[in-house]
């Protein structure tokens, strides 16, 4: 009898967790340098190896090294957004903010061609950030 209350107890403590996990769809860290990156939490795996945190979303696949995040949180929103600049090149994977791929191009210009204006996260080789075209 007692176990059952107990497993109750934990039973109702967690479903205001998960009711209230979808009203924050992106894992934000703030780094050390007061930078932040965010990652869609919808099936985010987690692992820790070599001072690591290795990342992989439906947005990213990152490895971020422990020494250099200062705090995480879950948001409702990703990190700040900036104007993606033909200056970025090479190969770009483009997501929805539902973090459903809509796109990979080779040029900014081949994505605004492609794309509606909008918000999108963007990865590229080496980061994973939100941008509007």
């Amino acid at each position: 009898m007692k176990k059952n209350k107990i497993f109750m107890l934990m039973v109702s403590l967690a479903l205001p967790i998960i009711a209230s996990a979808a009203d924050y769809p992106w894992l934000t860290f703030k780094m050390t340098d007061d930078t932040e990156l965010s990652v869609a939490s919808d099936n985010l795996t987690i692992n820790y190896e070599d001072g690591y945190l290795h990342l992989l979303s439906t947005s990213a696949e990152q490895s971020i090294p422990v020494d250099q995040i200062k705090s995480m949180k879950f948001t409702q929103s990703p990190a700040a957004v900036i104007n993606v600049t033909d200056s970025i090149s090479g190969n770009a994977y483009y997501y929805n903010l539902s973090g459903i791929m809509v796109g990979h191009f080779s040029s900014v210009e081949d994505a605004r061609k492609a794309l509606p204006s909008g918000m999108y996260i963007v990865k590229t080789d080496s980061k994973t950030f939100k941008a509007s075209l």
